[in-house]
């Protein structure tokens, strides 16, 4: 009887691992909503309620991270710097502004994401695309539960002049 339950128990576990799971379609299907969605919020006229229906895609317990930025957001001060620059003017991007994925390479419940920006550049206001940037992303419970962004503004400055 010990034996069946052990087995029992053993079977129920991996049943529960596998609907948790997020496989490299998963996670690439996640990758291209969170650009899409984001790109949205970060618009000329962007809405609360395109902040509100990006920030409900991701995990309940997202972390956000960016070095040069010193950023560390959950979900709550994500939104409120969304609306912080969104009150002040601070998204000058259209829709043409987007986000090109070059290349994921997945790992367990971990992408890495290698992708290319474009967005309105304040000087001559053309769209402008970044150089390669690179982000991290987890996963949990078929949701995005962390963002990690690598790319450096000061170095593609240089790399664009």
């Amino acid at each position: 009887m010990k034996r069946f339950t052990a087995m029992l128990f053993l079977v129920l576990a991996m049943q529960v691992n596998a609907d948790t799971h997020c496989d490299n379609q998963c996670q690439l299907t996640l990758i291209k909503d969170y650009y899409q969605k984001i790109n949205l919020s970060v618009v000329q006229h962007s809405t609360t309620e395109n902040v509100d229906v990006f920030l409900g895609s991701l995990h309940e317990d997202v972390v956000y991270l960016h070095e040069e930025y010193e950023a560390k957001f959950d979900k709550n001060i994500w939104r409120k710097a969304f609306l912080r620059q969104m009150e002040r003017g601070g998204y000058a991007n259209t829709v043409e502004a987007n986000t090109v994925l070059k290349s994921v390479i997945h790992g367990y419940q971990t992408a890495a994401v290698e992708f290319v920006s474009r967005y309105r550049n304040q000087e001559d206001t053309e769209i402008t695309s970044s150089p390669s940037r690179l982000a991290i992303f987890k996963f949990k419970d078929s949701k995005i539960v962390f963002i990690q962004d690598h790319w450096y503004h000061l170095a593609e400055e240089t790399l664009n002049k």
